[in-house]
């Protein structure tokens, strides 16, 4: 009979890990390439009249353009045959009160990735108050269909990953 001790996670050394992992991608994103001449650099010359010519690159071939076009006009045909139509419809039947609610709803339950980069991007006081709407909203604010917390002028505060990954 063998005795098995359960896995226990050290909670500092995975926080440290999860760091250290983010901090080589940041780093390797934001390494500078070597200065190499784009092929896609505009000039200009002078032609015979003497006024200036814009000269274009050559262009670079797509081998899956067609399919590109494809998938292009296939989302289009989605959007203006299917979403469009739905979206009126929608806003139609649902009264302007209940889509309120319901995008505010939606704005609680994105709290943790906005807690997330606040965190990651150092802004402190966004962490706090984005933390202070979520707890009013959540609770005096019945699930967060109402967002008392702007009532409150709680500030909000809006970070996303792509101003973290540029920060």
């Amino acid at each position: 009979m063998t005795n098995k001790t359960p896995i226990t996670i050290d909670l500092h050394r995975l926080a440290a890990i999860a760091v250290f992992g983010f901090s080589l991608v940041t780093s390797s994103v934001a390494q500078q390439p070597a200065s190499v001449s784009s092929p896609l650099r505009r000039e200009t010359k002078q032609n015979e009249t003497g006024t200036e010519a814009v000269v274009l690159p050559a262009s670079i071939s797509d081998p899956i353009e067609p399919f590109n076009r494809i998938v292009y006009g296939f989302n289009k045909g989605i959007m203006t045959g299917v979403m469009q139509p739905s979206a009126k419809v929608y806003r139609f039947i649902v009264f302007k009160p209940v889509r309120t609610g319901i995008n505010n709803f939606g704005r609680n339950l994105t709290f943790s990735g906005r807690l997330a980069n606040n965190l990651l991007q150092g802004k402190w006081t966004g962490a706090r108050d984005e933390t202070y709407r979520f707890c009013c909203n959540t609770t005096v604010g019945v699930a967060g269909l109402r967002d008392v917390a702007t009532h409150w002028r709680i500030p909000k505060s809006d970070a996303d990953f792509g101003e973290t990954f540029g920060k």
